[in-house]
């Protein structure tokens, strides 16, 4: 039989996928000479057993390798619980000095009732004695009352506080509590080995989600793209400054690829029940600070020591900076990548819905960038206008953002009267409409301008519209819609009409006209 002897192991980086991550870890380890099983101790407990990948020093070779669990040697506290802890305690002293003092203000009132006859049986008391004493004992046994019923509604708050941590304490040492994981090694080798053994396993509770961030400058120029990852793990271990790589892919969806089989139709046969069991595959399943090391130079950000290779099927972003990520799901903020994308900008006014004019970025140069979709936060120069849903699934090769809404650009949408009526002709009935949206320019320089409308498009064969007049605009016939480009000079107004006819049945009446 083998002989077993046992090392710790430390974790060197962390590639942390969509769902779940690899742990990279190595081992100083001693073996003599022969055949002995080597333990790697201290691991979490819920390791994936097919993705275990160990590298031993050449004069040792592996045999085999085996994952157990070790009942007798649970994940030890984190910081997180001993914060509680320490918290907790604290509560406890907090409600044991409230206690002890309602208990002072309780043996004070008895001992006052216990003192209240006053005089002897056959010795009267004056009435003013009588009064005073009288006065004394209703307004002491007021005060105490009433400093005991604060002093109760403070020891309720402090209970609710008190059972709030505890309940929080018990869910993290649930986590704390279970068991660790261990690799068994069994190796040989022909001399004593001094050396290093390097492994790596894939665990399932971890996962990142996209943020970003959009900068645009106020003088124009190009767009500023900054990738995050929103980085969590649930293992039951802190990963204690270490290097991170965040990678776009996802282990746990098949890879299987899709098999189109033949269509086979026939008409329907009555047939009768099978009670065979039939069974579905699915994919699994999975439950839901940086320290740089030589960043002395001034004007380094997170970005700057960050590389990214390109895979495949995904890209993979390397932080050469260190990151303590604590177990328990709370997300830390990894900064990836900043990106300068060519942008061209353009006020989108849509008069018909909005009297505003909205600032729209166009970006180019993102597609190869293996953006995900997820929220974004948008600045213009330091100022926050809001939040949008970056998603490049749905995107061409331009992204569209919305920087806000810019009151300098004055709009107005009218009826005008004289191009608007309603005549009976025969049978039909004629309705006329006409519009004029007028524009103009408060900023101190140009601004690149799109105007949308349109017009009503027919669904039946008895209602006719036509386009009477849309001075420069373009008309796209299957959408109805009205688009002019335009131009405005810092101080310039633009006056645009156009009207449209609609012609259908008089004893038939459309809704939504």
């Amino acid at each position: 039989t083998a002989s077993a002897q046992s090392f710790e192991s430390k974790l060197e980086s962390v590639t942390v996928y969509r769902q779940g991550a690899r742990e990279f870890r190595t081992a100083e380890v001693r073996v003599p000479a022969g055949s002995h099983d080597v333990v790697l101790s201290g691991l979490p407990a819920n390791i994936v057993e097919q993705s275990i990948q160990v590298e031993t020093p050449a004069s040792l070779v592996l045999l085999s390798v085996g994952y157990r669990l070790n009942h007798l040697a649970p994940q030890q506290a984190t910081r997180e619980i001993k914060v509680l802890q320490d918290s907790i305690e604290g509560v406890q002293i907090e409600l044991q000095k409230l206690q002890n003092r309602i208990y002072a203000l309780t043996q004070e009132e008895a001992m006052i009732l216990a003192n209240k006859q006053i005089g002897g049986n056959n010795t009267g008391v004056p009435l003013s004695a009588l009064s005073e004493t009288a006065t004394f004992f209703r307004k002491r046994l007021t005060d105490l009352r009433d400093e005991q019923s604060a002093l109760q509604r403070q020891e309720k708050k402090v209970r609710e506080r008190l059972t709030a941590h505890q309940q929080q304490l018990n869910q993290k040492q649930e986590v704390a509590n279970r068991p660790t994981g261990e690799l068994v090694l069994q190796v040989q080798g022909n001399s004593a080995t001094n050396g290093k053994v390097t492994f790596s396993f894939l665990v399932p509770e971890a996962t990142w989600q996209p943020t970003y961030d959009i900068r645009a400058s106020e003088t124009g120029g190009p767009v500023t793209l900054s990738y995050r990852a929103m980085v969590s793990q649930q293992t039951g271990m802190d990963w204690k400054e270490v290097k991170l790589a965040i990678n776009t892919g996802n282990p746990y969806m098949s890879n299987d690829r899709p098999i189109l089989r033949p269509w086979f139709i026939n008409f329907s046969q009555p047939r009768p029940m099978s009670r065979d069991k039939v069974e579905s595959l699915s994919n699994i399943y999975l439950p839901p600070s940086a320290k740089m090391e030589d960043a002395a130079g001034a004007g380094l950000s997170v970005a700057d020591f960050t590389t990214v290779e390109e895979g495949q099927t995904s890209n993979e972003f390397q932080i050469d900076l260190k990151y303590t990520v604590p177990s328990g799901g709370r997300p830390i903020m990894v900064a990836m990548k900043d990106y300068e994308l060519p942008t061209v900008y353009q006020y989108h006014v849509v008069p018909k819905l909005d009297r505003d004019a909205f600032l729209l970025g166009k970006l180019t140069g993102w597609v190869h960038l293996g953006l995900l979709p997820g929220p974004a936060s948008v600045f213009m120069g330091t100022t926050y206008t809001g939040q949008t849903i970056l998603n490049p699934r749905i995107a061409a090769d331009t992204l569209y953002i919305s920087f806000g809404r810019d009151s300098r650009i004055n709009v107005t949408r009218e009826v005008l009267t004289e191009f608007t009526s309603r005549r009976f002709l025969g049978a039909n009935k004629r309705e006329t409409f006409g519009y004029e949206i007028k524009l103009r320019n408060n900023r101190t320089t140009s601004a690149e301008v799109e105007v949308l409308e349109n017009i009503p498009i027919s669904q039946n064969n008895e209602i006719e519209v036509t386009l009477d007049n849309a001075q420069g605009a373009e008309h796209d016939a299957e959408t109805g819609r009205l688009l002019w480009r335009m131009t405005l000079q810092p101080g310039e107004s633009r006056s645009l009409r156009f009207s449209y006819t609609v012609r259908y049945p008089r004893n038939k009446t459309i809704p939504n006209l």
